[in-house]
């Protein structure tokens, strides 16, 4: 038995169109050999040096699931749902995706997109363009035209100033900075308490408030270097005080992040555990890993640290396989002391 299943987010019609372009006949074995070969040419764009057979397996296995999403989200004859939950149709050349989970993709997947995959990136990122014009802020975490905030901080920012900052071509600049603008002022995700406090209170956040403080302020911070791009001086200024947030987080006496409440008070020892796993004040990570996000200003980041030997003594510290995290999260894998390889909040830290 054989079944062919179409499937459109605008209506029947559209579904019929879509398999009519994508599946009219019913030659199987056809259809694996296209996909083998397109699969084939897809991965094959990029090649690699030396390794072992192994590890050239895990690299295009890896670089297979980069490709899963964001996934096209619009008819053969370009109509496709917005945000707005009205049909719109796209117009020649563009192309509309969905399933943008940008604190899960800021870090690597995007800016491997703009090595392996620019123009589908550009692709990506006028769609973001797209929804903002509907909902006066970039997409923090979209699924089917909806926002779903899933996750925190305002994470389509830096997504959109890593493309800016390495000239990514079929980007309207000027939309893109005031989508960028708009959005790090949009009352969402305690972004409110963010710009009201200058950082965000543990005892007014919804959750995870020492986490949203560092993207907060990471994400002005990216914002800030596409402003200096762009020639936008005022606003990179602007941007970059406000990136300036994180050392609101970072408690001295302990030379960790911490939370700290609306009075300015840092909670008590008894209140906060720094090397408990996704507990109420941190993001799937701990004070140990997430101390390390802010990589908008690694000489600042230093110095609140005591010092490039300070720095480097802690970080020392934190790869050492014996100092163990607390917790049973579910991300944690590939543990190198408090390194969790297998989460987002600590990939760069090696670096």
């Amino acid at each position: 038995v054989m079944v062919k299943v179409a499937l459109s987010n605008v209506d029947t019609a559209g579904a019929r169109k879509n398999l009519d372009a994508e599946a009219k006949g019913w030659d199987f074995n056809r259809y694996v050999r296209d996909a083998d070969s397109s699969w084939n040419t897809k991965l094959g764009a990029t090649k690699i040096k030396g390794g072992t057979d192994a590890q050239k397996r895990d690299y295009y296995t890896a670089l297979y699931h980069s490709y899963i999403h964001p996934s096209l989200y619009q008819d053969v004859d370009g109509r496709y749902l917005g945000m707005d939950m009205k049909v719109h149709q796209a117009t020649p050349g563009f192309e509309y995706y969905h399933v943008y989970s940008t604190w899960d993709t800021y870090r690597a997947a995007h800016p491997l997109f703009e090595l392996t995959e620019p123009s589908m990136n550009t692709q990506f990122i006028n769609g973001m363009l797209e929804r903002y014009k509907i909902r006066g802020e970039l997409p923090v975490w979209e699924l089917a035209s909806n926002e779903a905030y899933t996750m925190i901080g305002a994470s389509s920012v830096p997504i959109v100033a890593n493309a800016i900052i390495n000239d990514s071509k079929g980007i309207n600049t000027e939309l893109a900075m005031k989508a960028v603008n708009d959005s790090l002022l949009f009352n969402q995700g305690n972004q409110d308490l963010f710009l009201q406090y200058k950082y965000v209170p543990s005892d007014k956040a919804k959750s995870r408030s020492v986490s949203r403080t560092l993207e907060f302020a990471y994400d002005n911070g990216a914002a800030a270097q596409m402003a200096r791009k762009l020639g936008k001086t005022t606003d990179a200024s602007t941007l970059w005080e406000r990136s300036q947030w994180y050392h609101n987080a970072f408690n001295a006496e302990k030379d960790l992040i911490w939370p700290k409440n609306s009075e300015g008070q840092w909670l008590s020892d008894a209140e906060f555990d720094p090397l408990l796993v996704d507990g109420p004040y941190i993001a799937q990570a701990n004070s140990w890993e997430y101390g390390w996000n802010i990589m908008h200003d690694v000489p600042g980041m230093m110095a609140l640290y005591g010092g490039k030997e300070a720095f480097v003594q802690k970080l020392q510290k934190a790869f050492d396989p014996s100092f163990k995290p607390k917790g049973d999260y579910h991300g944690m894998t590939g543990l190198i002391g408090q390194y969790n390889h297998g989460n987002e909040p600590g990939m760069h830290c090696p670096y």
